[in-house]
């Protein structure tokens, strides 16, 4: 019996293709959230214990990564955790006791992410805008935000600061 081994390999990496993609699908959405230097943190533990079941009618997934939650799909992304995030020239928006800096994002119209400012650790707010209303997500995680601790900072206005 003769071996044809393009065919043979062709199989095998068609099989390996199968099993690869078989496993992604059954992976948590949240398995790929990167895991934020602080999200081991106990602020961040008692938040991602609150996350929401539903957000704007978008479930929650299941997420593997501490101190991390997706809804929708990937629709909407929180990540508790990060460094507290410095002086800006982004947009900034008080929400509650909560400020968030719009991060801006170039030739990406379709998300938008937003972190809290004044709060240690941070907590970051990733927002399909397709399917996610930004309005409706901060209404529902600024509950949240406003239990990690403050520290200090405030957001203000270009306007209000002296020149440099």
């Amino acid at each position: 019996m003769t071996i044809n081994r393009p065919l043979l390999l062709t199989l095998a990496v068609g099989s390996v293709t199968a099993v690869a993609l078989q496993y992604l699908q059954a992976v948590p959405a949240g398995q790929w959230l990167p895991e934020p230097p602080h999200a081991a943190s106990r602020p961040c533990a008692r938040l991602a214990a609150r996350f929401p079941d539903r957000i704007g009618g978008l479930r929650r997934d299941p997420a593997a990564t501490p101190g991390t939650a997706v809804w929708g799909g990937g629709a909407l992304t929180a990540r508790c955790g990060l460094d507290a995030a410095v002086a800006t020239p982004d947009p900034c928006s008080t929400i509650g006791e909560v400020d968030w800096v719009w991060r801006q994002h170039t030739g990406d119209a379709t998300h938008q992410t937003l972190v809290t400012y004044g709060r240690d650790p941070a907590l970051e707010v990733r927002i399909d805008k397709t399917r996610a209303a930004p309005d409706t997500a901060l209404i529902s995680l600024t509950s949240l935000a406003e239990r990690l601790p403050a520290n200090g900072h405030k957001c203000v206005s270009l306007s209000d600061t002296p020149p440099a």
